[in-house]
């Protein structure tokens, strides 16, 4: 029987409160954000930048924002109320809507109550899209049974009303019977990642870039070579923090959603089984040169695009009786394939696309092999001694994988053949692009103790990632100034200083740290000819550094020539404090200079010095060439680097 008191005929909504109730959230999640984002960028972050501050004014600014958008909320009256019309349902678009959009009762697939007390929610399922509503945002404290109850009487009145109430309960009863189902399997496997990412945190050392590989890190160069377990242990891994939350916040969202649908078995052979698929298609995408941007692969989300994968073929398979929530409408599906094979590999380039790819097809076919034959969703099928079987045999090779790996882990023959193995097996590869050549050619470079032969084929991987890039992007592309830094640093571990610095020389005037890897270079050569500063013999300039009493902060340089340098003259010194580097000083003097000459330089904080950084500083000087400048200004140009930390602590 229809209720025919109109004030029964709508739900209304309280009027928002002043205080967004997900502002600390918001807050929390940028305050954790920032200090992910300031540990990755600890090298290249301003110094002199105050980063709390910073920080606060960024809360203080999001606060504010926030605030203004619920006042404007709470003067528009919050969102529309949910009325029951003649010909359709009207519901808002979400809580913080103005307008409402007319569903047809037809198009109500259900309406479903998740969740406990006023955390709960109602989720109001059609056939374009699902709609949810908390409990808490309604201002009457019967309003959600009693929109669950006039959706289905409403619904009742269409010509097919009795089949369409039909299906709407027993979608509720699935929504029901999926809710008291926990899903074990699923925090399970978050807790042991978390457990495994604190168990590498302690052992990888930051010194040791190639760490990672220690701990089973995918190599495809290693996995053909029998290393198989890579294919088991590289799921467990994650390369920081920020990529651990990430994942296990997805794992925990799609996999209780999957794992109350398959029920744990099913569920584990689905992990499984996606695990080493995706894996084994990162290590043959990078055999072959597809899809392939990592020297290494690692992380959990091969096997949670397998989770996306199974979710596909039950919502498919299921999806007249999956109530919303764990049917998927079509646009979900866009966006989520949209996202992350389109916008994610163009802004985070290190994702691995293919573990991805290999990840949703395995998810598919097994998710099609574990729902084969079942007709109801809520009637898992019966223990059969095959899928025991599979599942432990999986868990067999797992656990083997696992095993493998940490007796491999501690043997340092073993780690030390494998870091030779990858870099004698991508040297000799001729389709690898110019990123990973450059990475591994890096890596080798600034690892504690390359072996002569690894320095070789370091130099062959920088030297061809080089000719690569400035064959299609030219000499002044970032990537080719990178590689350029890459293959200096290759050379002067293998003790060419000199071919190092004369590699340098191009891209030291362009940045900090290119600057502080040539000075660094310099200071070798230096110490190799007896403390002797480099260039043809002649007597230094004499360069003072001055205190200017400014509005902003800033240093006077004062430069004084002993004679004059008809061809132009070449500068580099380290302003040193303390006996540590703080900056590198590159002056250029133009031919014929002959005099004295005063520059001030503001410190600003995108210089990254700070005056303290240079009060009472030491100049050491390290070059001063009259051969000739490369320059040809007609006047002198003095550089002011901050002397990178990331440089001081390369070997």
């Amino acid at each position: 029987m229809i209720e025919t008191d109109q004030s029964f005929q709508s739900i209304p909504f309280r009027l928002p409160p002043v205080w967004p109730p997900n502002l600390l959230s918001l807050l929390g999640g940028v305050v954790i954000g920032a200090f992910f984002a300031v540990s990755a960028m600890s090298e290249s972050w301003p110094r002199g930048w105050d980063v709390p501050a910073s920080l606060g004014i960024a809360l203080a600014a999001i606060t504010v924002l926030m605030l203004g958008r619920q006042a404007y909320h709470r003067a528009k009256g919050g969102p529309p109320p949910i009325s029951f019309e003649r010909d359709g349902l009207s519901v808002p678009r979400n809580v913080n809507s103005h307008r409402s959009l007319k569903i047809p009762y037809a198009d109500v697939l259900s309406a479903v109550i998740v969740g406990r007390g006023r955390r709960a929610s109602v989720i109001l399922d059609t056939r374009r899209r699902t709609y949810v509503f908390p409990v808490r945002e309604f201002a009457e404290a019967d309003a959600v049974p009693r929109l669950v109850r006039l959706v289905s009487e409403h619904v009742s009145r269409q010509s097919d009303g009795a089949v369409l109430v039909a299906r709407m309960a027993a979608r509720e009863a699935v929504a029901v019977q999926f809710g008291r189902a926990r899903p074990r399997a699923t925090r399970s496997l978050v807790g042991f990642l978390v457990l495994v990412f604190l168990g590498q945190s302690l052992w990888l050392s930051q010194a040791d870039p190639l760490g990672m590989l220690d701990l089973g890190a995918n190599a495809s160069s290693l996995v053909v070579q029998g290393e198989w377990f890579r294919l088991i242990t590289a799921n467990l891994l994650h390369a920081n923090a920020l990529h651990l939350l990430s994942n296990g916040f997805f794992a925990l969202v799609v996999g209780t959603i999957v794992e109350r649908q398959l029920g744990i078995r099913r569920f584990m052979i689905l992990v499984l089984a996606t695990g080493i698929v995706s894996q084994g298609a990162s290590a043959l995408a990078a055999e072959l040169g597809w899809l392939s941007s990592n020297l290494m692969s690692v992380g959990f989300s091969g096997v949670l695009f397998g989770m996306l994968g199974a979710q596909a073929v039950l919502n498919r398979r299921f999806g007249a009786q999956l109530p919303g929530g764990y049917r998927f409408a079509p646009r979900v599906w866009w966006i989520l394939l949209g996202v992350n094979f389109v916008l994610l590999p163009l802004v985070i380039p290190a994702l691995d696309v293919s573990a991805h790819v290999g990840g949703l097809l395995s998810g598919i076919a097994v998710g099609w092999l574990l729902v084969r034959g079942q007709g109801d969703i809520t009637r898992l099928p019966p223990r059969s001694l095959a899928g025991s079987g599979v599942l432990a045999a999986l868990g067999i090779v797992w656990l083997a994988g696992i095993t493998l790996a940490i007796v491999h882990s501690a043997d340092t023959a073993a780690r030390r053949a494998d870091r030779a193995l990858l870099t004698k097996a991508i040297a000799a590869r001729t389709h690898t692009p110019p990123d990973i050549d450059n990475d591994l050619a890096w890596l080798v470079a600034i690892s504690a103790t390359p072996t002569p032969d690894e320095l070789a084929d370091a130099e062959i991987m920088a030297r061809r990632a080089l000719g690569r890039t400035i064959q299609t992007e030219g000499t002044a592309s970032g990537n080719s100034v990178r590689i350029t830094d890459t293959l200096a640093t290759v050379l002067y571990r293998r003790g060419d200083v000199a071919g190092a610095i004369a590699t340098e020389r191009p891209v030291a005037k362009r940045d900090a740290l290119f600057a502080s890897q040539q000075a660094r270079f310099m200071a070798a050569a230096v110490a190799q000819q007896g403390g002797r500063p480099l260039g043809n013999p002649a007597p230094l300039p004499t360069v003072t550094l001055e205190p200017v009493e400014a509005a902003a902060p800033s240093v006077g340089i004062a430069l004084q020539l002993a004679e004059p340098v008809p061809l132009g003259a070449a500068f580099t010194a380290v302003l040193e404090q303390d006996g540590k580097p703080r900056a590198v000083l590159q002056i250029d003097f133009p031919a014929g200079a002959r005099q004295s000459d005063h520059v001030n330089l503001r410190l600003t904080p995108a210089s990254k010095l700070t005056s303290a950084d240079l009060q009472d500083a030491t100049v050491r000087v390290l070059q001063f060439d009259t051969s000739g400048c490369a320059c040809t200004a007609k006047r002198t140009y003095v550089r002011l680097f901050p002397y990178a930390p990331r440089v001081a602590g390369l070997p």
